[in-house]
């Protein structure tokens, strides 16, 4: 199996995660800014990172809790939503780190907690505007 793709269809509850995969026909996925991939899920709950596939056919949200996604699978009928008035498929996805921010030792206090949440909002940043 792929990093976060969706298992074979079954008649069994999916596998939940905190990783949603957003999957477009061909490689319309590339043609979207991860703003917009987020914006599927925000409304449900804090959006940690969004990582679209090398081959731009599909993407990952990796959301703060297992609930939040809960929230947004369970707001798509189907698992389908819509991107720029396209058709996007969104399921669960596995795990990965290369769709959530980098771990922070637990001995920091609050201040380096916020100083490096900020670097990695900046290099979050600094990539996207590169591969836009």
């Amino acid at each position: 199996k792929e990093f976060g793709r969706p298992g074979p269809a079954t008649t069994e509850e999916p596998t939940c995660s905190n990783v949603l995969f957003v999957g477009g026909s061909g490689t319309f996925i590339g043609e979207v800014s991860k703003r917009e991939i987020q914006d599927l899920a925000q409304p449900f709950g804090k959006v940690l990172g969004v990582h679209i596939a090398r081959s731009k056919t599909c993407a990952f949200i990796h959301m703060e809790s297992v609930e939040a996604a809960k929230c947004a699978r369970a707001f798509y009928p189907n698992g389908v939503g819509r991107l720029r008035n396209r058709r996007v498929r969104i399921a669960f996805g596995k795990p990965d780190s290369r769709a959530r921010p980098p771990v922070v030792p637990q001995e920091r206090n609050i201040a380096d907690i916020d100083s490096h949440w900020a670097q990695f909002e900046r290099e979050h940043t600094e990539q996207q505007l590169q591969r836009e």
